[in-house]
């Protein structure tokens, strides 16, 4: 959704996230990151706990710098 909305903000911080993980986690998840599809949480958890927990992470990442620039600071 948000990537969707804020394609200027998030696609950049997806693909940072994502070149940054690929040396210790490997392209399959770094590349899930940007994919246009991205598998369920379930099926995270039981296929890819590592591409998961960076999920989770680059949410975080991407939802701040959307808030960010809409003008909120912390």
């Amino acid at each position: 959704m948000f990537r969707e909305a804020f394609p200027d903000v998030v696609g950049p911080v997806l693909g940072e996230i994502g070149e940054a993980a690929r040396p210790l986690l490997g392209a399959a998840a770094a590349d899930v990151l940007v994919a246009p599809r991205t598998p369920e949480p379930a099926q995270w958890l039981a296929e890819a706990p590592d591409a998961l927990q960076l999920a989770i992470y680059a949410a975080d990442v991407a939802t701040y710098a959307v808030l960010r620039a809409r003008g909120l600071r912390p």
